[in-house]
Parts: structure tokens; C-alpha cells; sequence
């Protein structure tokens, strides 16, 4: 596992909010995985080359996955129960630098008469540096 740093800027309906935080990566097959801390809940993030995966654990449970090649897919979990909340992957790119990966998505979350348009600009640097 190397050290890293996280930065995610998302952007919806005219707002902009921007995390950073430290975390993790290894490479795995096609990509890299990143763990990192956000708001106390633990998130594990896969960047590939074709989908970009999220799970987050604790108060807030998610998970999702957004592909250019198979349908997309976001489920919350609430105690004991779970919603499959409808999303679309609208694009997806992935740039790999000599220290880190950059990732945009853009997806749209709920149905065609209520929908809501996001775009995540995904930038893990670090990844050279064994800790």
C-alpha cells in the first residue's frame, strides 16, 4: 500500500463543494484502489478502466458503481433496509499522471421527469510513495 492524497470536487445544480482527505492506494488489475476517511465514514474507491466503484461504511452506507460498458448502479442503506436509487453514467474518462490518477464522471441520479445531474472530478496523487 503507497500513501496518497484525495481530492474530490462535485458539482450539481450550480454547487461546487470540494473534499480532501489522506488515504491509501494499492494497484489492483485494470486500476488502483483507494481508501480514505470522509466525514468519519471509511470509503474504499476502485478506479478502472472502464468503471469507477464506491463503497462508503458508517453513518452513511453507499454503494455505487458507474461504467461506460454495463448499466450503473447506486444503492443506499438505511438500518436494516436498502433503496436502488435509478442512475445513468453519462461519461466517464480516466488520465493516469507519473504520480496519480485523475477520474470525471458525469451521471444523472432518479427518473427523467426528476433527475438530478452531478459531475466528480475524482484526483488521487502520491501513488509512487511507499509508506
Amino acid at each position: 500500500m503507497y500513501d496518497c492524497s484525495v481530492r474530490i470536487v462535485t458539482q450539481t445544480e450550480g454547487n461546487v463543494t470540494e473534499v480532501c482527505a489522506s488515504g491509501k492506494v494499492k494497484k489492483v488489475l485494470n486500476g488502483f484502489q483507494v481508501f480514505y476517511l470522509q466525514d468519519g465514514d471509511e470509503v474504499a474507491v476502485l478506479v478502472g478502466r472502464d468503471t469507477f466503484t464506491m463503497k462508503r461504511s458508517g453513518e452513511t452506507e453507499l454503494f455505487a458503481l458507474f461504467s461506460r460498458c454495463e448499466p450503473s448502479r447506486m444503492t443506499v442503506f438505511f438500518a436494516d433496509l436498502q433503496e436502488d436509487i435509478p442512475v445513468t453514467t453519462r461519461s466517464y474518462t480516466v488520465e493516469r499522471a507519473r504520480d496519480g490518477v485523475a477520474a470525471e464522471l458525469s451521471y444523472v441520479i432518479g427518473e427523467e421527469n426528476k433527475s438530478q445531474f452531478f459531475k466528480i472530478k475524482f484526483i488521487m496523487t502520491g501513488i509512487l510513495e511507499e509508506k
